[in-house]
């Protein structure tokens, strides 16, 4: 019985070492790109790829709602990390990024605050 214990809590234990290790490579890579984007002044909206360095991980970036007075002029865009191993309905072009599912597949989301675009006022000039 005590060693039926001891294994159980060995196996736990590898098991949150493996996870804790996936996200810190997840975390590192995603710093490297989104500190790319930041650099070159391109954050890619309503986007995915692969995340480079972490195998069978995809980015993808959505824009968030933003409030009709937005007097900032600023857009929410989220950022996830997603392991299409795990969930290869991702890759899918035809399902939505919010899914039905209650379950995030997310293995990080981090929101991004960025500028919008210039437009035209009611006036006339840029806003």
């Amino acid at each position: 019985m005590i060693l039926t214990s001891i294994s159980i809590a060995r196996n736990r234990f590898v098991r949150q070492l493996t996870v804790s290790e996936q996200k810190r490579k997840v975390i590192a890579a995603l710093d490297t790109t989104v500190s790319q984007w930041i650099a070159e002044s391109a954050i890619p909206i309503n986007k995915r790829g692969a995340l480079a360095g972490v195998a069978n991980c995809v980015w993808r970036t959505r824009a968030l709602p933003t409030r009709s007075d937005n007097d900032l002029l600023v857009q929410i865009v989220r950022v996830q990390v997603i392991d299409y191993s795990i969930h290869p309905e991702v890759m899918d072009d035809s399902s939505s990024d919010e899914s039905n599912s209650t379950i995030d597949p997310a293995i990080i989301s981090i929101d991004l605050v960025t500028r919008l675009p210039s437009r035209v006022g009611e006036t006339g000039g840029v806003r």
